[in-house]
């Protein structure tokens, strides 16, 4: 179940201040990046918050939501004409949202975990077709129990170490030990 059925995200404190954060950070350099010039590619979601407020504060005028299904609800709820949707898991329409010309600021925003492969694959599609200059930003939820209860392709149980390495390969960051999974630190360890 997606988390805009459970409560309206303009109503949630912590992600308030995070878009709050951002947006400052990006109106703080927006003279010399000319920021209002760049597209905002994100999950718009039955809300647009981010998108109302990322146009108000930095005068964005190109905006790309991508919506994994409905898009006839999100054209509707829309909060300007402008905002193109684009309908389909964001790992296929990612590439055709992004253009070579264009400087992006990209946020997904995920309802999920680390564990969730779009993720990674939506990192790789962006890493490789966003123009330099661009930027991204990948939140996701970073609780240290997403690593639980995963298992191997012989259907055995990993342990936590075991999971994360699975999943992120090479990727794992080094030293990395059983404290690193405690709720303090785990989020640490995702940046890392």
């Amino acid at each position: 179940m997606s988390s805009y059925t459970k409560i309206n995200y303009s109503l949630r404190v912590n992600k308030s201040i995070e878009r709050k954060v951002i947006s400052d950070f990006f109106l703080s350099i927006s003279e010399k990046f000319s920021i209002n010039r760049y597209r905002y590619i994100g999950f718009g979601s039955m809300w647009f918050t981010d998108f109302s407020l990322f146009h108000s504060a930095l005068s964005i005028k190109d905006m790309i939501s991508i919506e994994k299904t409905d898009a006839h609800r999100a054209l509707y709820n829309r909060p300007y004409r402008f905002i193109k949707i684009l309908e389909g898991l964001s790992t296929d329409v990612l590439p055709s949202a992004v253009d070579q010309d264009k400087k992006c600021i990209v946020w997904l925003d995920y309802d999920g975990t680390a564990t969730n492969s779009a993720v990674l694959e939506d990192l790789q599609v962006l890493l490789g077709n966003l123009p330099t200059g661009s930027f991204l930003m990948i939140t996701l939820n970073a609780h240290n129990q997403q690593f639980d209860n995963l298992k191997d392709s012989d259907d055995n149980k990993m342990n936590r170490m075991a999971s994360l390495k699975s999943f992120f390969g090479s990727s794992t960051p080094p030293n990395i030990s059983s404290k690193s999974f405690r709720r303090d630190k785990f989020p640490q360890v995702l940046s890392r």
